[in-house]
């Protein structure tokens, strides 16, 4: 029927459906997934845990009893690729979760993508800690079959999480009931349209060059990505803490004034006790430092002051 005005809240909508948190639309996702035959979600060996906020994304696998095994990284938390392949080729796994680490892709996407493809394994994109992010393939959170967002990682919000579907198939999974619950906020969703994204971009990673030149000589640390590769919008700067001192660094830039933090400090269980080496050492050793749009050069260049300072002491 001929109506005044718009009726149909379907139409001309953006596969995508938004949340108080990245985790629920990760939820969402393995549990509209038929897992059968045995077949088993794959997940990177490097995901963390703290007593206030839980795991992330290994919280909904849990809750959701969602069958599941990890596969090795580097040290710079990329998947071993020979690996990672052979398992994708396997026939063991119904899905795979890649996680763009601090905004950076640590992967070869277009090998992947192929693989799952030609394999039938749905491609899972963790973009928690990028909004923007694009490499030669494309988009970040693009590529895989689904992709999800943490907004307040991004953003200035108390909360907020993004599902969107790249795959037309998987379109159906928007209308689960899952939906009406833990929906985004008025005041997140202000500020996600309200947000200059291209200069949030801008920003961060000129904050990153700018950091990562005031801090690369300092003996002690190493850039755990010494080159910023265009494109890339950066979370933070990660780099790794030589000699064990990684605690006493982030202690000492804390009561400095300098919120550094260490993703992860501290790994879930099973990748611990499954002796992933790689991922262990770098639990052990990593440092972040903030690069977000509201630093200033000034923000940054006592960062690198403090930072200088505590690895002489």
């Amino acid at each position: 029927m001929l109506t005044k005005s718009p009726q149909d809240r379907e139409s001309c909508m953006l596969p995508c459906r938004y949340f108080q948190a990245a985790r629920q639309a990760f939820e969402l996702v393995i549990s509209s997934l038929d897992f059968h035959n045995d077949q088993k979600l794959l997940l990177p060996a490097y995901i963390g845990i703290t007593d206030r906020e839980g795991s992330g994304v290994y919280d909904p696998v849990l809750e959701t009893a969602t069958p599941h095994e990890f596969y090795p990284v580097n040290e710079r938390l990329g998947a071993i690729e020979e690996r990672l392949y052979e398992l994708i080729e396997s026939g063991k796994y119904k899905a795979l979760l890649i996680i763009h680490y601090f905004g950076f892709c640590q992967n070869r996407m277009d090998i992947i993508v192929k693989l799952c493809k030609q394999n039938d394994v749905v491609l899972i994109e963790d973009c928690a800690h990028t909004m923007l992010s694009s490499v030669a393939e494309g988009d970040l959170g693009c590529l895989g079959d689904f992709s999800f967002y943490s907004i307040h990682k991004y953003l200035a919000a108390e909360n907020g999480g993004c599902l969107k579907i790249n795959n037309p198939k998987y379109f159906n999974v928007l209308q689960y009931p899952y939906l009406g619950r833990n929906l985004l906020t008025v005041d997140a969703l202000e500020i996600i349209l309200k947000s200059d994204l291209e200069l949030i971009r801008s920003r961060r990673r000129e904050n990153y060059l700018y950091l990562s030149n005031l801090i690369d000589a300092i003996s002690g640390i190493e850039l755990m990505f010494g080159h910023l590769p265009q494109g890339i919008a950066p979370h933070n700067l990660p780099l790794i803490v030589h000699e064990g001192r990684r605690e006493d660094i982030y202690f000492k830039l804390v009561d400095d004034g300098v919120p550094a933090i260490a993703l992860y400090y501290r790994l879930i269980s099973p990748i611990v006790e499954g002796g992933f080496d790689s991922s262990i050492k770098v639990s052990d050793n990593i440092l972040n430092l903030p690069i977000h749009q509201d630093v200033t050069t000034a923000d940054l260049e006592f960062v690198a002051k403090s930072l200088r300072t505590a690895l002489s002491s």
